[in-house]
């Protein structure tokens, strides 16, 4: 992290404005931050054993409702809060983002997160694997729906390296796949 956090401050130093570079709001000095956030989840999952499966269910009950936001905005056209899709260039969903259209991205992002940490903390139940397939059927469809390429194609390598690599989600993830795509 320290020989990084050199090599960019350095690299910082020769751009156009090195000030503006260096001490933005998003600038390169303050990334230091980044060390005290992960040696605080260390320090978190370390002390307190149960922080991963909280924060596992936490992160798949988020998904799971602004996956059926997404739903409900979809076939009806309004959200939970009654905010309707965005008609202006195309008709693209945006949830609970209210006017922003990013709810394929969050969900291509979030959702491998939700299935590695769920595989790791619930894989010894026996209905795990029928729950996963349901689950990312359901976030494969909305984010096709939301119309996002990058997500979409994000959630698709997902799948293939599940395919490739997992033997035990193998069969079923390629029938869950096939369901997406019809």
């Amino acid at each position: 992290f320290i020989a990084f956090y050199i090599l960019i401050i350095i690299s910082g130093l020769q751009s156009f404005d090195p000030l503006l570079t260096l001490i933005t709001e998003s600038g390169i000095v303050l990334f230091f931050r980044y060390l005290f956030f992960i040696l605080a989840i260390q320090y978190l999952c370390a002390t307190k054993k149960n922080t991963i499966k909280f924060f596992t269910i936490s992160l798949i009950l988020t998904i799971f409702l602004v996956t059926m936001d997404g739903y409900l905005q979809w076939i009806t056209g309004k959200n939970l809060f009654g905010w309707e899709k965005l008609f202006i260039p195309y008709a693209r969903l945006t949830g609970l983002f209210e006017d922003e259209p990013i709810i394929g991205h969050f969900l291509a992002t979030l959702a491998p997160l939700a299935f590695a940490l769920a595989f790791s903390q619930f894989n010894q139940n026996k209905y795990f694997p029928f729950f996963a397939i349901f689950f990312l059927i359901l976030v494969e469809v909305l984010i096709f729906g939301s119309g996002e390429r990058m997500a979409f194609l994000n959630i698709i390598l997902f799948t293939i390296g599940i395919i490739l690599l997992s033997k035990n989600f193998q069969k079923i993830r390629i029938i869950g796949f096939i369901i997406s795509s019809v």
